[in-house]
Order: structure tokens, then C-alpha cells, then sequence
């Protein structure tokens, strides 16, 4: 087995996203998100390869690890198995339900959607997975399709529906209001009424802020229906607060400029840091204080031979304040990260290879080369 496989770091793969992706949008930008407002997600490493591993007879009760690493730790952060905790999983709290069903009568622009008409505030919708529309006439079912997708473009006569963000008044509370569209609006096979719909509606749906203010570490002990009984578990740190994303201000017209951008485009500080900014709902001073170490950003062509073929592919190289980081561990997990990210933007025939220059030390971490992950076509 490979070495450098034995051990892989966890967190980067899409089945492993601790938020529901989108089919749309583009999956970099999931992978910046989840690291600036839950980076405890990429503290967790796989060891792999126990299946070439030979079991004699009897099978043995333990086993050990030998770990060999590159360089020394900090004098301050001692290395120890205190470090490590087996069989541990990062939790979201997000679930599916049926949102209370809306009326759709024509009489409305737009329709304020609500989780659970029992619990308003502490049970929210978070994101919409379907929408069904039930003549109240005939008993009709007609599915609707997201305003943006492929599908509603793609077809004449489909319904549609679009979703708009508003923070309530009074409050920090998130209100998901639907408008509704496409064929259901058009007068064609309709004899010029509009006829009235039950609309069901599924999303993802989270508690708010609830978990953080009821549930302390290993509160949460009680199995929900079909979990095994053998296995036992519980919380090891506490919830942590809901973000938002930040609606207020230029936000929006930043985050759409940024959407056509290029790995071209990326390969200055001046580009590379706002699209970082965009993603930086945290809020906190250490998160942000990252992105501005950023000096500069330079990228140029390099060659490397595989398979006895010379293959062509992008060395991205970033200097950074290393005083803007807790630690070289803390600036290794930053890189990784924008390794990943930057992958989606290199075509999948070449290789990205992403070098960080720290100053004023001049320490250079070079990472290993990663396939590109965008598809020509």
C-alpha cells in the first residue's frame, strides 16, 4: 500500500459535506464554507488498508499504530494519544420534513414559509428538496422546479418556483418566503383561471438555536427510531450557534461578480481574498485574520512526468504573515483546504501543485499534486 495513503485526511470528499449540497452551485465554494464557519470538521483523519492486513488464527484483540512525522511539534502542544478519539463523526443538526402545506390561490406574490406551526421558532426551514402542487379541483399532483435549474430552462410549460431570504424584524430569525411560477401562471389549457393548489412541501429543516442553549457535552444519549441497540454514543463537545449569511450591504452584487470567476482570475490577492471574504460567515476575528495574511498570489505553468508522459499543469503560490495563524498546523489545514478548492477549478487532464511561503520565516509547505477535478465538458 501506498505510504501516503495509509493515513488521508477526512472532510473533503462531497458524501462527507455536513450540509445538504446544492446540484447548482458550484462545490468549492461548500468546501470555503464549511471551513470558515465549522473548521472542527477537517480535524479528522481516516487510517486505511486494515483489510490487506493478515488475521491469523486466533484473531489478534489489539494493535498498533506507528505514526512517523516530518517535523517536531510546538513545545506548547505536547503530542499524545489524549489527541486522538476513535469512532468520532462530526453532526449537523439539519433534517427533513414537511413544511406546514401553503395555499396557492394567485392572491399573493410570495408566501412565508413555516417548519412547524406548534413550534415557529424552534423548528425552521433551512432549504427546499421538493415541491407538489395538489389541484384542489381534480386532485391533480404537478410537480414544481427550482426557477434556476437546468430542468426549468430546459422546458416551455413547467412550474417553477423561487425562494428569497429575509431576516424577520424584531430578530435574528430567517424567514424562507416562495413565490410561485412558470406554467401554472400561463392561461394556455386553463381557460384563463387559475386554479387553486395545495402545495406540500419538503426542506431541510434545522431547531435554531435551541441545541446550543439545551444540550451540553455528552447530553445527547438517547438513539432516534431503527439505530442499533449494540451502539451507544453521545456528544463529546456542545453545539455550536447557527450562522447566516450576511444579506445586508453590497453582499449580494460581490457574490454574483464573483460566480464567472476563472483560476486565472484567482491568481492575484486582490481576487482571491474578497471570493474568501464571501464565504467567511463566521464572524470570528481568527477566521478573517487568515485571509488577510494573504500577501501576494502568483501562478505559472509546470511540467511533470507521469507514467513516462509529460503532463502539464499550474503551480499556485501564496505567501502569507505566518503571525496571523495559531500555529504551522493551523496554516497547513488553511492550505489544504485551498488546495481542494482551487482542484475544482483545473481541468481534470492537468495537475494543481499549491506552494504557501510564510513570512517572514521563509518556511515553504509545498503540497502534493492533486488531479484537477473540472470537467472540459
Amino acid at each position: 500500500m501506498d505510504p501516503e495513503q495509509a493515513v488521508t485526511p477526512c472532510g473533503f470528499l462531497d458524501e462527507e459535506s455536513i450540509l445538504p449540497l446544492d446540484s447548482r452551485s458550484f462545490k468549492g465554494y461548500s468546501l470555503l464554507l464549511e471551513y470558515f464557519v465549522f473548521p472542527e470538521k477537517f480535524f479528522f483523519i481516516d487510517f486505511n488498508g486494515f483489510e490487506k492486513v493478515p488475521v491469523g488464527d486466533p484473531s489478534p484483540q489489539n494493535f498498533s499504530f506507528q505514526l512517523t512525522f516530518n517535523g517536531d511539534f510546538p513545545p506548547d502542544k505536547p503530542f499524545s494519544m489524549d489527541n486522538f478519539r476513535l469512532f468520532c463523526s462530526p453532526a449537523a443538526n439539519i433534517f427533513k420534513k414537511n413544511l406546514e402545506p401553503v395555499l396557492f390561490d394567485g392572491k399573493e406574490t410570495e408566501y412565508r414559509l413555516t417548519a412547524d406551526a406548534e413550534y415557529p421558532a424552534s423548528v425552521r426551514p433551512h432549504s427546499i428538496i421538493s415541491v407538489v402542487g395538489i389541484d384542489r379541483s381534480t386532485g391533480e399532483r404537478n410537480s414544481y422546479e427550482p426557477l434556476y435549474s437546468f430542468s426549468a430552462a430546459a422546458k416551455n410549460h413547467i412550474r417553477t418556483y423561487s425562494c428569497q431570504y429575509r431576516i424577520a424584524p424584531g430578530g435574528g430569525r430567517r424567514d424562507i418566503y416562495m413565490s410561485f411560477g412558470g406554467d401554472i401562471l400561463s392561461d394556455k389549457g386553463r381557460g384563463g383561471q387559475l386554479r387553486e393548489e395545495n402545495c406540500t412541501i419538503e426542506a431541510w429543516c434545522t431547531n435554531g438555536v435551541l441545541p446550543r442553549e439545551e444540550i451540553r457535552e455528552e447530553g445527547i444519549l438517547n438513539p432516534g427510531t431503527d439505530f442499533p441497540d449494540f451502539v451507544t454514543f453521545m456528544n463529546i463537545t456542545r453545539p455550536t450557534l447557527p450562522v447566516s449569511p450576511p444579506l445586508e450591504g453590497d453582499y449580494l452584487w460581490v457574490f454574483l461578480s464573483h460566480l464567472s470567476s476563472t483560476f486565472t482570475t484567482l491568481s492575484s490577492a486582490s481576487t482571491l481574498k474578497p471570493l474568501l471574504r464571501l464565504y467567511d460567515w463566521s464572524g470570528s476575528e481568527g477566521q478573517g485574520r487568515k485571509i488577510e495574511a494573504i500577501t501576494d498570489v502568483t501562478s505559472k505553468p509546470v511540467d511533470q512526468i507521469v507514467n513516462g508522459a509529460s503532463i502539464r499543469g499550474v503551480e499556485f503560490t501564496v505567501a502569507l504573515q505566518e503571525t496571523d495563524f495559531l500555529d504551522d498546523g493551523d496554516a497547513r489545514l488553511f492550505g489544504q483546504v485551498l488546495k481542494e478548492f482551487l482542484a475544482q477549478y483545473v481541468s481534470i487532464n492537468t495537475f494543481l501543485e499549491l506552494v504557501f511561503v510564510m513570512k517572514p520565516s521563509g518556511l515553504t509547505i509545498r503540497w502534493n499534486s492533486l488531479k484537477g477535478k473540472r470537467w472540459l465538458i
